[in-house]
């Protein structure tokens, strides 16, 4: 097995107190081979200098500083100068355990994939909670893309917890001033594969803090979303590709986590809820028949249906369930 080097790209904007505990876990990793690009964008706090000392202290380490310009912005800088085969991307706040290049390296060339893809734990409160495994290790780019659009067990959209073969990024870049990046990228980096391999290993911990994108509540921002599934549409009919089963469901699934992104920051646009109960009700015969629609997707649907209040009571309640049903797995551990 050869030994070809990787390029790890980490964007670094204002994460000072975790940028230390992120770079350290790259410094230690059992596999040697790889560069760290740092990218600095336009961080306000000690970042910048954080960067450029690791710098001096380690060869493999190089830096970029740019004005700010998001995370896409940040990490299409680092594919720009990556020397590597390989291509790793690690959020600055988040960090990985040592044997995360090596796993997923030999992962891709034991599988002769051009993906592959590890589980990872969720760090809130100083607790790691493992996120599920998979059920198969090694899947085709066309299954592994209605996976990702379908399987609670199938890809996980992020970007974070792969490791990618470079040539994948030949015509491939992430949509930059766009918030959900990953929602227009995956989906096209999976099916250029020509196989995805799966670990079932928690190899990432990616911490969920307060402030950051993801935590941030509902905004009209968040809506652009939606605008992936026109371009889904448009890429696989390109491809000749029958996906509109598995799209379909996928927006499905997008308009509720926005309906239920709305109740959970309590910041509602009525505009954007009628336009998603009426698309929905347009397609609810079509959404009924779907193969991927669920028991409890079909309660979701009905209930969403018979108005806002009640759905709003309703994903209230599934809410205090789930958490209830955390804390018992949580015990259990």
């Amino acid at each position: 097995m050869d030994n070809s080097m990787i390029s790890v790209i980490v964007p670094v904007y204002n994460t000072e107190k975790y940028l230390f505990e992120c770079v350290e876990s790259l410094l230690k990793q059992t596999y040697q081979n790889f560069e760290l690009i740092l990218v600095d964008d336009g961080s306000t706090d000690n970042c910048g200098k954080i960067c450029d000392e690791y710098s001096l202290k380690d060869e493999r380490i190089k830096v970029i500083h740019k004005i700010n310009g998001g995370l896409s912005s940040a990490r299409n800088a680092g594919i720009k100068e990556a020397k590597g085969s390989y291509l790793s991307f690690i959020d600055s706040d988040d960090y990985v355990d040592k044997k995360f290049l090596e796993s997923m390296y030999h992962c891709l060339m034991e599988k002769k994939a051009d993906i592959c893809e590890c589980s990872f734990f969720y760090l809130k409160d100083n607790k790691r909670i493992p996120e599920k495994l998979f059920r198969y290790e090694i899947l085709d780019n066309v299954t592994a893309v209605k996976y990702l659009f379908t399987d609670s067990y199938g890809s996980y959209v992020v970007t974070w917890n792969k490791l990618y073969k470079k040539k994948l990024f030949n015509q491939i870049r992430f949509p930059e001033g766009k918030l959900h990046e990953d929602e227009f990228t995956t989906y096209k980096l999976l099916y250029e594969s020509k196989q995805i391999a799966y670990l079932n290993q928690h190899l990432y911990n990616y911490r969920i803090r307060k402030g950051s994108i993801m935590t941030s509540g509902f905004s009209m921002k968040r809506a652009e979303i939606l605008k992936c599934i026109g371009e889904m549409k448009n890429y696989f009919k390109f491809h000749n590709v029958d996906m509109q089963n598995e799209i379909g469901f996928h927006e499905f699934s997008l308009q509720i986590l926005l309906l239920n992104t709305m109740i959970e920051s309590n910041n509602y646009n009525i505009e954007l809820w009628n336009n998603i109960k009426h698309n929905l009700n347009k397609n609810r015969k079509k959404l009924f028949r779907s193969p991927y629609l669920k028991k409890h997707h079909k309660i979701y649907l009905t209930t969403l249906l018979l108005g806002k209040n009640i759905y709003i009571v309703f994903w209230k309640s599934v809410k205090i369930i789930k958490e209830l049903k955390r804390n018992i797995f949580r015990g259990s551990i």
